[in-house]
């Protein structure tokens, strides 16, 4: 099926397993070397514009914490992707080894 499920985490226990499956510390310390466009995108919101701002290129030298205080919302293409995150790529794994299909996920 090409159906999307959302599995929100509403209930502590899933909030819980779910926020132990991504360690925002290790995404920090990738983030430098992570492409912008193919590895994640940011975006951000300016009210005195009104419109919606996309970041394209932080600078090398950017950390991930002082790309969102400057307000930005950073999507973080596939995480299971890289070896950090290696019960995400479980997790992803195994459902699609379940539901007999390609599964995927994004961090924010």
């Amino acid at each position: 099926s090409s159906r999307l499920l959302h599995v929100p985490a509403v209930e502590q226990n899933r909030r819980a397993l779910l926020t132990s499956l991504f360690d925002e510390m290790k995404l920090s310390e990738r983030f430098p070397s992570l492409e912008s466009g193919v590895d994640y995108i940011g975006a951000r919101f300016r009210a005195e514009t009104g419109r919606r701002e996309s970041l394209h290129d932080a600078p090398s030298s950017s950390s991930l914490k002082d790309v969102m205080a400057d307000g930005w919302t950073v999507q973080l293409h596939q995480p299971q992707r890289f070896e950090e995150f290696d019960r995400l790529y479980r997790l992803m794994a195994a459902l699609e080894a379940e539901l007999q299909t390609l599964v995927g996920c994004n961090a924010y």
